[in-house]
């Protein structure tokens, strides 16, 4: 009789030890190893060409177009509601040293967002606009977030350096940051390759 009170006191025991560790690590556990896993790439260095049209379908202008791929790392579980943000925007100053001149947190357009929902079910990649560069009257490089926010720099000519930083956000976690670096010199071509030649984004270590 001893020696079953001791086993079920030793199984009371260790019940309640691990009601503690799932109270006291659960939640960290669960996201260390059971919540989504972000990865962003950067598709395709020379960008899409893209012809801009009017309504009647008349070739007026042209355009070419950056894209991140989001994709979950993991199998499960799917990112729900998820989103990529703009929090971000850092230009060069006199000094040349990156300066923050916006901050705060906006939705970036998902490719083709116009037949998709604001936010997306992330288990296989998901593609998101980044910017766009338009040839003419002068070549422009705009950002492409769904709404733009005030004070956000989106447009830029001539010779621009700056780095924006993006944060996939889902409703199971919020990912790391990831700092995407923009040197263009304000020049327009048609070649995929030659346009790398004026035209470069790549990832940077990020400061948080």
């Amino acid at each position: 009789m001893d020696i079953w009170n001791l086993v079920i006191n030793a199984l009371v025991a260790l019940g309640t030890l691990g009601a503690v560790v799932v109270a006291l690590f659960g939640e960290w556990f669960t996201a260390r190893w059971f919540s989504p896993k972000f990865q962003i790439d950067i598709l395709k260095p020379g960008g899409e060409p893209c012809p801009i049209t009017d309504a009647a379908g008349n070739h007026i202008n042209d355009g070419r177009y950056y894209h991140l791929k989001v994709r979950n790392k993991r199998v499960w579980p799917p990112a729900t509601h998820s989103q990529l943000r703009l929090i971000r925007v850092e230009t060069r100053g006199p000094n040349d040293q990156l300066q923050i001149t916006w901050d705060g947190d906006i939705p970036i357009r998902r490719r083709h967002q116009e037949f998709y929902p604001t936010e997306a079910e992330i288990g296989s990649a998901v593609d998101y606009d980044l910017c766009a560069i338009v040839r003419s009257p002068a070549p422009v490089l705009s950002l492409m977030p769904i709404v733009p926010a005030n004070n956000l720099p989106t447009q830029w000519t001539g010779n621009s350096h700056f780095v924006c930083s993006f944060q996939p956000k889902c409703s199971q976690r919020d990912s790391e940051v990831v700092r995407i670096q923009f040197d263009w010199d304000g020049t327009w071509h048609d070649g995929d390759a030659e346009i790398q030649k004026h035209f470069h984004i790549q990832p940077v270590t990020s400061s948080n």
